[in-house]
């Protein structure tokens, strides 16, 4: 087939439609003879114009069979309107309903529409290029191919169905608040990640320490312990205290016999002998600060260890000397810290051991506990009916003295040296580094530092004691000072004395045992307060204990469950009523309990709940101390209104959580997680406030305490370092020191008789 064949088709159309359907069908059928003839019709191709029309048409070269069938399926006439019709109505699925489709999307993005006439035109190809290669035949699969290829290809092409062009994807710049956000958000997370990861670090240590502490001893056995610690300790202090007492009267310069009194060297070298047998007295605390010392984490003691050598190698240079225009050494100053703390170890001992002796009396002790995730600042107290398991081990915590000096005296071991260094060499009048260091020692071992919290500890443990109160050292009374939410519940408010029950009133047709039996029942399943009594009713009457199925409490103000098959309700009037249960108005009491089996109503107990007055100013020292009452009340009947009347107190002071949160603060598995704070043996309400009161006063005052006694260090040792930066070594000499620490040790002495008192 030669190109004069496409001339025929073209003008053998006679007023038919030029289609991409007949072209293919031919190409088909004839694909061998077009490969021959390509070469003829390239070398024939000339303008051709199509009958019936009157426009020009536009030109395209033709160089292979592929380019014809582009330039065709393009070129459609647009005049043969009844012809693409006839078209339309044919069977498309006869054909290549999906080459169709493909080519004709295709030819609409290759041409735009006002590229477009009516008749295609082809010129011939010039000659003085070189001839191009002899392509290959096209199959019918090569062709499907190259459509497909161009279908799919994007870089000449607008996606499917999207005739507009395309614009070139440019990244939008990130605004401003992306911008400031962005690292901000960064920052957040990576801190929340850090804390998490700090966290997770300090529960592992936690439960490692757990793992490596010793099982904690019974209270008996260590109240033993203690009290034979404290027994050697109190005859250390009387010796320790004799000799500290000769140490004062020779430091103020008092008269003094023969030679003491005229030769200073002598009285230094008295004072050296005396401070060094105080030293070897309480061995214990300069050994235990040098150790720690040692171990990078120095205390109290080591302040007092590193005074103590200072004071004597100063005692030493002075004796070999024979200087004494600085006066005496500071062996005063230093012994008195050590006896200090000896009478803090002391009182320690001597108040643990009372303490312990106290919680291991009763045989049924009542704690206050510190409960975790419960109330607004996810701790209250809450009082319990246990063993004083870790009692023991939550009073010997470290107390706030400890703590802080913990922290402060690696700064003041460091600061020491090398402030007197500085005052040596750039002060002219400084004439001894030695002495301007043992003053700034000397004064940085604060005499109240290991006695600050031991003597109100054991002041206040002796007046507890007589009530049968105690408090688990400072974290027990860190604990009272600082929460401010406490538990009470239905025991708490009416004891099993002022409880009774009134009028009993059974409904025609039901069984008295039966309705009994049921109550009693629910109420020992829910736990109510008034459960004593109906177990009692239930014994007199010779009612058994019934198996309680399916319990749930209703907020509605009652309880549902099943006995023996039957729903059984127990609630208030008002409750039985909002099940859909009628109950005649006026036939009950508001502080009635009322049960219902099986949607009908069978009878009542009227309850009388009596006030008493140590509840009532239990409540009110807790109120007027800004203490959040708490009220895990299980009982339906004890209300905000009830508490109101009985107690003359107003409702809006308390805080009724819902009936599920009452049920699970007051569940015994949420006492397991709190941590002993303090006992008592006997009493309510009224000794859980007063502990509170006690171990409050107790808190604020050792932390004032511990706050005077670091202001009082760094400001002795500020005005040590000014004195000696001026040589004016009379003014800092032994005298003037003891005077200073000793007044710093009088807020001491006040806040123990306070809380004596």
């Amino acid at each position: 087939m030669d190109n004069n064949n496409f001339e025929n088709i073209t003008d053998g159309l006679d007023g038919q439609e030029l289609s991409l359907e007949s072209i293919l069908a031919e190409f088909k059928a004839e694909s061998e003879v077009y490969g021959k003839a390509e070469d003829k019709a390239e070398d024939k191709s000339h303008p051709i114009v199509m009958e019936n029309s009157s426009q020009n048409a536009g030109e395209a070269k033709i160089s292979s069979a592929m380019d014809f069938i582009e330039s065709v399926a393009v070129d459609e006439p647009l005049e043969k309107s009844s012809a693409r019709k006839s078209f339309q109505d044919r069977d498309k699925d006869a054909f290549f309903p999906s080459v169709e489709k493909s080519t004709a999307e295709h030819s609409a993005k290759a041409f735009p529409a006002e590229e477009k006439t009516d008749f295609p035109s082809f010129e011939k190809p010039q000659k003085n290029p070189p001839p191009p290669e002899k392509p290959k035949p096209l199959t019918d699969e090569d062709i499907w191919n190259m459509a497909a290829n161009i279908e799919s290809s994007s870089e000449s092409y607008a996606p499917s169905g999207e005739y507009s062009v395309l614009e070139d994807d440019v990244p939008e710049e990130p605004d401003l608040r992306e911008k400031f956000y962005a690292p901000l958000i960064g920052l957040i997370s990576s801190a929340s990640a850090k804390r998490e990861e700090k966290r997770l670090k300090k529960k592992e240590r936690a439960e490692q320490r757990r793992k490596d502490t010793p099982p904690e001893l019974p209270s008996q056995r260590a109240s033993d312990l203690y009290a034979a610690q404290a027994l050697s300790l109190r005859l250390r202090c009387i010796l320790a205290a004799g000799l500290c007492l000769v140490l004062l009267y020779l430091s103020y310069g008092l008269p003094a016999f023969g030679i003491l009194g005229s030769s200073l060297i002598i009285r230094a070298f008295v004072c050296l002998v005396f401070q060094l047998v105080v030293m070897l007295i309480g061995l214990d605390v300069i050994t235990n600060g040098l150790m720690r010392l040692f171990k990078g984490k120095p205390s109290v003691e080591s302040l007092i260890s590193v005074s103590c050598l200072v004071s004597a190698v100063d005692a030493v240079v002075m004796v070999i000397t024979g200087n004494t225009a600085l006066g005496l050494p500071f062996c005063a100053v230093s012994s008195l810290s050590v006896l200090f703390a000896l009478c803090g170890s002391y009182l320690s001992c001597a108040g643990y051991a009372l303490s312990f002796k106290v919680a291991s009396l009763p045989k049924d002790p009542s704690v206050v506990m510190s409960q975790q995730n419960i109330g607004e600042d996810g701790r209250v107290l809450a009082k319990a009916k246990r063993p004083v398991t870790g009692f023991v081990r939550e009073s010997e915590q470290s107390d706030v003295f400890e703590m802080v000096y913990s922290f402060l005296a690696p700064f003041l071991l460091v600061a020491a040296p090398v402030l007197s260094l500085f005052c040596f060499i750039a002060s002219d009048k400084c004439a001894s580094f030695l002495r301007t260091l043992s003053a700034c020692t000397s004064v940085s071992a604060s005499f109240s530092a290991l006695l600050g919290f031991a003597l109100p500890f054991y002041v206040l443990t002796k007046r507890l004691a007589r009530s049968g109160v105690a408090i688990a050292g400072y974290s027990g009374a860190s604990e009272l000072g600082r929460l401010r939410q406490v538990v009470i519940t239905d025991t708490d408010l009416f004891p099993r004395r002022t409880v009774s029950i009134a009028d009993i009133s059974i409904e025609e047709g039901s069984y008295p045992d039966k309705v009994i039996s049921y109550t009693g029942s629910m109420i020992a399943a829910a736990g109510l307060g008034i459960a004593p009594v109906f177990t009692e009713l239930m014994k007199k009457n010779n009612c058994s204990m019934q198996r309680v199925e399916d319990f749930a409490c209703h907020e509605g103000g009652g309880v549902v469950a099943r006995i023996n098959g039957d729903k059984v309700y127990v609630g208030s009037a008002s409750f039985i009523r909002l099940m859909g249960i009628r109950v005649e108005k006026g036939s009950v009491s508001a502080s009635a309990v009322c049960i219902a089996v099986n949607d009908v109503y069978v009878g009542s107990f009227e309850i009388n709940y009596t006030p008493i007055t140590s509840v009532q100013r239990a409540l009110v020292s807790l109120l007027s101390r800004k203490t959040q009452p708490l009220f895990a009340i299980r009982d339906f009947n004890i209300t905000p209104m009830l508490v109101k009347q009985k107690f003359r107190l107003p409702s809006s002071s308390y805080d009724f959580p819902s009936f599920a949160d009452r049920y699970l603060i007051s569940s015994e598995e949420s006492l397991e997680n709190g941590s002993v704070v303090g006992m008592f043996a006997r009493g309510g309400l009224n000794s859980v406030a007063g502990l509170m009161l006690r171990g409050r006063r107790l808190y604020l005052g050792s932390v004032l305490c511990a706050a005077l006694s670091v202001f009082g260090t760094l400001a002795g040792m500020v005005l040590m370092l000014s004195l000696c930066w001026a040589g004016a070594f009379d003014s800092a000499g032994v005298a003037n020191v003891l005077t200073f620490m000793l007044l710093w040790l009088s807020p001491v002495l006040v806040i123990s008789l306070w809380l004596k008192n």
